[in-house]
């Protein structure tokens, strides 16, 4: 394969896209249940809800450092894969879908459409191993992909009261205990 050199200053936006393609959308996420919260049971067929976030899941890495005959040497000490995403603009075909996640949400309060029931629900229950897939614009295909373990769903954000459409967006926080990494 012959390699193609480019001379970047004499190049415009539209020749770099037709040399390179099209940049990757960061912003376009899938997520699906590759196990479901037990409380909730199996989502509808083809459960897929689309999603907008500015975070990936990322491990921590916590090195121990020693001095030994006056030479830094460090160690792995611990890598903790814990943390939460922010899902923003979710947007589903099928509005069941949607609701799928909102009841998932309740849950954590017990909440039923009178009243909050004061019960909790065990963690055990509310947990659920999810997939959350990077897509690739023009296709839709798998770029990167992340299964969330031990998932529990956090506080809903409140629509804001502008009028703007963007700003009416809503969404939720997913914590999790742990995270593999995948790239397809």
């Amino acid at each position: 394969m012959a390699i193609t050199e480019y001379n970047t200053m004499d190049l415009s936006l539209e020749e770099v896209k037709v040399a390179a393609g099209e940049a990757q959308n960061m912003a376009r996420w899938g997520f699906k249940f590759s196990s479901p919260p037990p409380a909730l049971g199996k989502p509808l067929e083809g459960f897929y809800v689309g999603f907008q976030t500015g975070s990936f899941p990322q491990e921590t890495i916590t090195y121990l450092e020693e001095r030994l005959g006056n030479f830094p040497v460090s160690w792995v000490g611990e890598v903790t894969r814990n943390g939460e995403i922010a899902i923003g603009n979710i947007e589903s075909e099928n509005m069941e879908f949607t609701d799928y996640l909102n009841r998932w949400v309740n849950l954590m309060g017990a909440v039923t459409d009178k009243k909050s029931t004061h019960t909790s629900v065990k963690t055990k229950d509310v947990e659920a191993t999810a997939v959350i897939f990077l897509m690739e614009g023009t296709k839709g295909d798998r770029t990167l992909e992340f299964t969330l373990k031990f998932c529990k769903p956090m506080a809903q954000t409140a629509p804001s009261g502008s009028n703007t459409p963007a700003l009416f967006a809503s969404g939720f926080s997913l914590k999790y205990d742990t995270f593999v990494r995948g790239v397809k």
